[in-house]
């Protein structure tokens, strides 16, 4: 099955790139876009993803996962919420399972779309691929 895991490469290539989540960790989209308590461009709640560590990152990708099925990977978007009291509108206790099946397959409906290893980006709101960093020719 694919997912959505962070990744370092291609960091650097915006000026608003942050990667503070570990590499390989699983990742999901902001929960909070829209009620930012610091209401700012540079805070990264339309451009970062969440690690379910909590940490953030900018750059993303594509992974198998052989030994996880849906069922399993809902059951994790489930524990990490309320670990980390990501959303705090959301109601889990009424949310699970419903709610949290819809999350967890938002994002495998999104690593399905690109193939594996791709490098993606979330740009205000979108998931894009993100372009190999060009380099210059001497």
């Amino acid at each position: 099955m694919r997912v959505l895991a962070s990744t370092a490469r291609t960091q650097g290539q915006r000026p608003d790139d942050i990667s503070a989540a570990g590499e390989g960790e699983f990742v999901m989209f902001p929960t909070r876009t829209g009620r930012c308590p610091v209401n700012c461009p540079t805070c990264g709640c339309t451009s970062a993803m969440i690690g379910f560590s909590g940490y953030i990152t900018t750059t993303f990708t594509v992974v198998e996962v052989a030994h996880l099925d849906a069922g399993a990977y809902a059951d994790l978007f489930f524990s990490i919420l309320a670990r980390n009291q990501v959303d705090d509108e959301l109601d889990l206790d009424r949310a699970m399972p419903r709610r949290i099946r819809e999350l967890a397959d938002e994002h495998l409906e999104v690593a399905a779309r690109h193939p594996v290893g791709v490098v993606l980006e979330l740009r205000k709101g979108t998931v894009h691929e993100r372009a190999a960093a060009m380099t210059a020719m001497p």
